[in-house]
């Protein structure tokens, strides 16, 4: 196993962000916690760097008295606040100096979805997912699931510094997530 100049350099900015947001990352877990009376954190198994499992660190922002709708869910201001700003994505920061996330590339999703991927989709597991990346620019959650994958496969076969760039800026650029409010129905391999 060779040196990963990469992963220093994101993991030592992740540590740098990490320690610049901890005041307000302490603020926002005392809040949680009192308001919604559990954990602030939300942890799940996602998949990762060539398939293999680990605990994505999220700050809570669903609880059990979301309103469903449609596939919809009302939150408090606070909480939508949260996930549209992005800032719920906060302990992710975690996730990179564990080595297990970078900052750009493909979202981590369930273990569940590898079943259901075919030859061209399952390449999105070559590369360590990310907090953000192609598929977040182009439209998130408001795209179809072929949509996203796509742009996950494209992003592995383009990845490069000046395309990382591009998706940072694009990223920094939309301070409002726009798919924040929108779920995705469970991904089954044809939708």
């Amino acid at each position: 196993m060779g040196f990963d100049l990469k992963y220093l350099i994101e993991a030592l900015l992740a540590l740098f962000l990490l320690l610049v947001a901890l005041p307000l990352l302490l603020l926002l877990m005392l809040y949680l916690g009192i308001r919604l009376k559990q954990s602030p954190f939300f942890i799940q198994e996602r998949c990762g760097l060539k398939g293999k499992p680990f605990k994505i660190l999220k700050l809570r922002t669903l609880t059990n008295s979301v309103i469903w709708d449609e596939g919809n869910h009302e939150l408090p201001f606070e909480l939508q606040f949260l996930r549209d700003s992005g800032l719920d994505e906060l302990p992710q920061l975690l996730n990179i100096i564990l080595g297990q996330m970078s900052f750009i590339g493909p979202r981590p999703l369930l273990m569940d979805y590898l079943k259901w991927y075919d030859a061209r989709q399952i390449i999105r597991h070559e590369v360590k997912p990310g907090i953000t990346g192609l598929a977040q620019i182009k439209g998130g959650n408001a795209l179809t699931w072929k949509q996203r994958l796509e742009w996950d496969r494209i992003y592995v076969l383009k990845q490069s510094p000046q395309l990382n760039c591009f998706i940072l800026k694009q990223t920094l650029l939309q301070l409002r997530r726009k798919d924040a409010g929108i779920n995705s129905p469970f991904f089954n391999g044809e939708n």
